[in-house]
């Protein structure tokens, strides 16, 4: 029979010696016997069961979840309801870490790496972020809207190339037109920009805002307050 000291285990396994009298002490993997030098000894029975448990402890179960298996000689539809448990805590963690992620991203996005505003300016930034869920519904609607314009001019075009009409195009456009003014202004006025170097918000010109490269969330203009030039981060605030 094939028998290993602690120091042989732990070396097998990749673990220390202070796990495994851990695992003694909690009664989850004591010895095979105990020498009478105090040395502990164990067989290939202790060494299949220690992958056990390293293979539970690898599925983020806890020692004393593994003690009571072990000792209860517990079935899979145990392992199963722990594993579900596990999966759930897992995925509420997951949720947490991606919503902390998305906030500090959208913060990075409103702090310039020169940045020299007081640290306060972090509650400023937290209250624009609550309100900037508002423009997730606003730009819905843009887009229904806008999507709703598109079809009219297509379909005006297409009406007068049916037709032989140059009317309906005509008409198609000046609505689309219409339609595009209408939501440029709208949106205008329901945003503001965030200045990353100096957490300074301001409004823009029309021109600037209509001209000014943008992405979704940011666009580059120059800041009023401190002259800096570059992506401000689009905030909402109706004016």
């Amino acid at each position: 029979m094939t028998t290993y000291t602690i120091g042989d285990l732990a070396k097998q396994f990749s673990i220390s010696t202070r796990t495994l009298q851990y695992y003694d002490e909690k009664g989850v993997l004591p010895p095979a016997y105990i020498e009478n030098n105090n040395y502990r000894v164990y067989t290939e029975q202790e060494a299949e069961k220690l992958k056990l448990i390293l293979l539970m402890k690898a599925l983020g179960m806890q020692l004393k979840e593994i003690r009571m298996l072990l000792t209860a000689e517990g079935t899979l539809d145990t392992v199963r309801l722990i594993l579900d448990q596990k999966q759930c805590a897992i995925e509420q963690a997951i949720q947490k870490q991606q919503a902390q992620q998305k906030q500090i991203q959208a913060m990075q996005q409103m702090i310039n790496e020169t940045s020299q505003s007081s640290i306060t300016k972090l509650q400023d930034m937290d209250r624009m972020l609550m309100k900037n869920e508002y423009l997730k519904p606003l730009r819905v609607k843009m887009l229904g809207i806008a999507s709703v314009g598109t079809i009219s001019l297509w379909s005006s075009i297409w009406l007068g190339f049916k037709a032989d009409n140059v009317v309906y195009p005509l008409l198609g456009v000046g609505a689309s037109m219409g339609i595009a003014y209408y939501l440029t202004k709208d949106y205008y006025h329901q945003v503001q920009y965030m200045c990353p170097n100096c957490q300074h918000v301001f409004m823009p010109t029309m021109h600037e805002f209509i001209f000014a490269r943008h992405t979704l969330s940011t666009r580059d203009l120059t800041c009023p307050s401190c002259q800096f030039t570059g992506h401000c981060v689009e905030v909402y605030e109706p004016h």
